[in-house]
C-alpha cells in the first residue's frame, strides 16, 4: 500500500488483504472484503471503490482512466485469473470469473 499526489488507500476495514498485492493512491476498500495474491489496484487516475464483503481474486488489476472511476457495489466476487477493468461500475451480488478485459463505458 502506498501514497500517491496525497492520496492514500483506505482499507482499515478490509477483512484480508494480501502481502503481495499491490494498492496505490485513491483506493477504498469496504468492510469485510478482501485482496488476494497478485492483485493490483491503481488508484493514480482515477478513483476505486470496493463495497461491503467483496472479494478480489488472485492476480486482478484494477485501473481506472482519466475519464472514469471503478465502483464496485457490495457482495461482488471476482475470481482469480487476471481480470483486467479500466472503467466501470458494478452493482451488488455479482459473480465475475475467468479472463475479461472490460473497458470504458460498460456497465453491469
Amino acid at each position: 500500500m502506498c501514497e500517491y499526489k496525497n492520496m492514500r488507500p483506505n482499507i482499515d476495514d478490509a477483512k484480508f488483504i494480501a502481502l503481495n498485492s499491490c494498492i496505490v493512491g485513491d483506493v477504498s476498500v469496504g468492510e469485510l472484503s478482501s485482496v488476494w495474491y497478485g492483485c493490483v489496484l491503481r488508484g493514480d487516475k482515477g478513483k476505486i471503490q470496493i463495497g461491503k464483503q467483496t472479494i478480489i481474486q488472485d492476480l486482478t488489476t484494477l485501473h481506472p482512466t482519466n475519464l472514469s472511476n471503478i465502483l464496485i457495489g457490495d457482495h461482488v466476487y471476482y475470481s482469480n485469473y487476471s481480470l483486467f477493468i479500466y472503467a466501470l461500475s458494478i452493482h451488488f451480488s455479482t459473480f465475475i470469473t475467468k479472463l475479461y478485459f472490460i473497458n470504458t463505458q460498460l456497465f453491469f
